[in-house]
């Protein structure tokens, strides 16, 4: 029997990959990505613990004009990109 949509037609990978054309997680590559000016918004959780790792991140951002939003919990940004928890997404420009 032939499933319909999306979902039956394109494997969990597949989607997966498709949201990564998107978004990147994590201060490393998002870190590189605003340098690179390949950015068009940045998320910013507000509960990474140290606090250090990300305190330079808004500064960065205003630095090469992206617009960055604080968001309150890693949760919830790691549920964004189908992860349990991330410090920081960015957005790409397309």
């Amino acid at each position: 029997m032939r499933k319909h949509g999306l979902n039956g037609i394109f494997s969990k990978e597949i989607m997966a990959g498709a949201l990564s054309k998107f978004c990147i997680h994590g201060i490393n590559k998002v870190t590189n990505f605003i340098r690179k000016k390949k950015v068009s918004m940045v998320l910013i959780a507000k509960d990474v613990n140290p606090i250090e790792l990300i305190i330079w991140l808004p500064l960065l951002c205003k630095k090469y004009n992206t617009r960055y939003l604080i968001v309150e919990s890693k949760s919830r940004l790691g549920k964004f990109v189908k992860r349990k928890k991330t410090s920081c997404v960015a957005i790409i420009k397309h």
